[in-house]
């Protein structure tokens, strides 16, 4: 399961890259975000894994390293593609999405 999450995380990630290719008038700090995004994510995936294989009750430091790693990594990662997002908007995706995506970032900031 983890390593499936991890592939979607980096698909994403060369999907910027290629509309990049074709639309370098994006700006170059959209690569930037994307960089930034691609390993905030994978640290969320290894946060998964190390919460699902340290149990709290036997290695609490360890178990709650790796849900750090998870929710905050993974909030950090919302956040970023959201902004990216809503900066390849006028050539790829849509306003709604971008809305979107916002709105599951702040759900997660709260929750």
């Amino acid at each position: 399961m983890i390593f499936l999450v991890g592939i979607t995380i980096y698909i994403r990630y060369r999907q910027i890259q290629q509309l990049y290719s074709h639309h370098p008038d994006l700006g170059s700090l959209l690569l930037r975000y994307n960089k930034i995004a691609v390993w905030f994510g994978m640290a969320s995936c290894l946060g998964i894994s190390i919460v699902g294989n340290f149990q709290e009750t036997n290695v609490r430091i360890v178990h709650f390293t790796g849900a750090f790693c998870c929710f905050g990594c993974g909030t950090v990662y919302f956040w970023l593609q959201a902004l990216v997002t809503y900066l390849v908007y006028p050539i790829a995706g849509s306003k709604l999405y971008a809305h979107i995506r916002l709105v599951m970032a702040i759900a997660c900031t709260i929750l």
